[in-house]
């Protein structure tokens, strides 16, 4: 081998060193990271809370206390908002309950003033039918007559006495509160027996009287929409039999009994809604 090509191997081979050097370090690192993960491996260490670790029981009575104070807590937080909402509602219902009692007062004021005017009439038509020739007051005859089917009602303001007696009276926490509005719906419904329902029968029976005695055409002529007014002139009546007069006196005797109730029992309902409104302030510390 020529002198030349002893020294180009000998090149050659000084190149090829420094990459069999490093792929002996690369091998070397990649042996030494696989066996580092192997040396954690085989260290357990004991902990407290490791899988094999057993409670104590008072580990576990301290569990059970939080658990249930959680719930217990929550259970009155609970309880103690339903009672605020229910304080709340049962303060509006009572303040609406007033504000219908009220009402209620001033539409039987206004009641009793009709039913006191009725009165008069009736009395009047009474008298005139008393005298032998009733045809002489035919012009107050005609105008009292007509008004005697006129209804006279109070339409009670119970939208909160409905509301209560379906399933609300149990936010009312005064017994005597309760007692009182109760006693007062049970005052109103026996009015619809006692007074309304029995007038509209005797009204019923009233018409034939007023069709067989008096001219419907002069009926027609006074009333103009809700007003009544008096007949033009002095109209007579159709028929002045005996017969037919004291037909007619009867009817209005009746009617004047039930409109003379209708007066006490107004002022015996407008007492108790007095008595109703007292209780509620008194029972709620509530101002006038």
């Amino acid at each position: 081998m020529s002198e030349e090509e002893k020294i180009e191997q000998e090149s050659t081979e000084d190149k090829h060193k420094p990459q069999d050097n490093a792929n002996e370090i690369i091998s070397q690192k990649q042996t030494i990271q696989v066996k580092e993960p192997q040396s954690e491996n085989m260290e357990v260490h004991k902990h407290p809370h490791h899988v094999m670790h057993k409670k104590k029981w008072e580990e576990y009575l301290l569990e059970f206390i939080m658990l249930f104070l959680a719930v217990f807590l929550g259970f009155v937080a609970e309880n103690i908002r339903e009672h605020s909402v229910e304080k709340t509602r049962e303060k509006a219902y009572i303040q609406s309950m007033i504000s219908d009692m009220k009402s209620d007062i001033k539409q039987l004021d206004s009641l009793k003033t009709g039913r006191l005017l009725k009165n008069e009439m009736i009395d009047s038509i009474l008298l005139i039918l008393d005298m032998p020739d009733p045809d002489l007051y035919g012009n107050q005859l005609y105008y009292f007559t007509r008004w005697m089917p006129r209804p006279l009602r109070i339409i009670s303001s119970d939208g909160t006495m409905q509301q209560l007696k379906n399933g609300n009276l149990r936010l009312l926490r005064s017994r005597k509160a309760v007692d009182a509005i109760m006693e007062y719906d049970q005052l109103v419904r026996f009015e619809n027996i006692a007074v309304e329902d029995r007038e509209e029968t005797l009204i019923q029976q009233f018409y034939p009287s007023l069709k067989k005695l008096f001219d419907p055409r002069v009926f027609e002529k006074m009333v103009k929409g809700m007003q009544i007014n008096r007949p033009a002139g002095n109209p007579k009546l159709l028929h002045g039999d005996k017969e037919s007069l004291d037909e007619l006196y009867s009817h209005i005797h009746f009617l004047k009994n039930v409109n003379s109730y209708s007066i006490q029992f107004i002022e015996r309902r407008r007492k108790f809604a007095e008595h109703v409104l007292e209780v509620l302030r008194q029972e709620y510390n509530l101002e006038q």
